[in-house]
C-alpha cells in the first residue's frame, strides 16, 4: 500500500513531537551594519527547553565595489556564544578579488579565524568601498610601529578575502555573541541541570573548565557525533591546545551545504 508524502510528514512531524527531537524558533534581531538585521534562531531541545545551538542566515554584501560576490553563509554559535561553524551551498562558494573561489584549506582557514577570539580584527575599520588591496594595506601595517602586527601575519589571514574575514570576525565575535550569553545564563537559573541534552552540556562543562576539554573528546571518541567532536575542537584550539586530534578533526568537516 501506498502512503502519500503528505501522511508521511504528517506522520514525521508526530514522531518528533513525542520523541524530544529539536524546534528552531526565532530568538532575536541584531542590527551588524546600516543595511542589515540579522535574524538568530535558537535550535532548542524540546524535552529539557535548553537551547542546543543558535544559527543565523545571513546575507552579507561585504564587496560593496564588486571584487567578490554578496557573501551566503549560516553561521552557528553553540549555548554560550562561542562560535561554533558555518556552512555555505555548494551552488555560492565564498570568493576572494577577481571572483577567485576559496579552496578546502581556506575554508578551513577561516573556520580557525572565526574560531579565535585573541585576534584583533575589531581594532580595524573598514569601510564598504575600500578595495581588497586597500584592506591589504591596513592589515599589513601598524598604525603606530609601522610593523606587521602579530594576529595577522600570513597563517592568520586568507589573501585576497581579507574584508570577508574581518567582516565575519566581527559579526560572529560581536554582539550576537554577547546577547547569546546572557540569554543562557538567564536560563540557566530557572532549568534542572539534570536534564542537559548532550551538546548543552559540553558547552556547560567546557565554559566551566576549558582544560576539561581534552579528556572529554578522548571519551567515547567513535560515538560522539561530529558536531559534538567539533565543539571540544573548537574548544582545545580555542585555549591553545592545538592537539593532532582537534586539528584531524577541522581537517575533516565540512563547510559546504551539500
Amino acid at each position: 500500500m501506498k502512503i502519500s508524502r503528505k501522511k508521511i510528514l504528517f506522520l514525521w512531524v508526530i514522531f518528533s513531537s513525542l520523541c524530544g527531537f529539536s524546534q528552531k524558533e526565532n530568538i532575536f534581531q541584531q542590527k551588524v551594519n546600516d543595511s542589515t538585521v540579522l535574524t538568530v534562531k535558537q535550535i532548542t531541545d524540546k524535552k529539557s527547553g535548553l537551547p542546543l545551538y543558535y544559527s543565523c542566515f545571513a546575507e552579507l554584501p561585504v564587496c560593496a565595489t564588486g571584487e567578490c560576490r554578496i557573501v551566503r553563509i549560516t553561521l552557528f554559535w553553540d549555548s554560550f556564544g562561542n562560535y561554533f561553524k558555518y556552512l555555505v551551498p555548494k551552488n555560492f562558494p565564498l570568493t576572494k578579488d577577481k571572483h577567485k573561489p576559496f579552496s578546502e584549506k581556506e575554508y578551513r582557514k577561516l573556520h580557525l579565524i572565526l574560531n579565535d577570539t585573541s585576534l584583533r580584527y575589531g581594532e580595524f575599520n573598514l569601510r564598504a568601498e575600500d578595495t581588497e588591496r586597500n584592506a591589504q594595506e591596513i592589515y599589513r601595517v601598524d598604525a603606530i610601529t609601522g610593523e606587521t602586527p602579530k594576529p595577522f601575519i600570513d597563517e592568520r589571514r586568507i589573501i585576497g578575502a581579507i574584508k570577508t574575514t574581518w567582516y565575519l570576525w566581527r559579526v560572529v565575535n560581536g554582539d550576537i555573541r554577547q546577547n547569546i550569553r546572557k540569554r543562557t545564563e538567564e536560563l540557566l537559573k530557572n532549568n534542572d541541570l539534570e536534564l542537559m541534552p548532550k551538546l548543552f552540556e559540553l558547552s556547560y562543562r567546557m565554559e566551566k573548565d576549558p582544560k576539561e576539554a581534552e579528556r572529554i573528546l578522548k571519551e567515547d571518541f567513535k560515538q560522539k557525533s561530529l558536531d559534538e567532536k567539533i565543539l571540544t575542537a573548537n574548544c582545545l584550539l580555542r585555549i591553545g591546545r592545538k592537539t593532532d586530534i582537534a586539528k584531524r578533526i577541522i581537517k575533516i568537516t565540512s563547510f559546504i551545504n551539500k
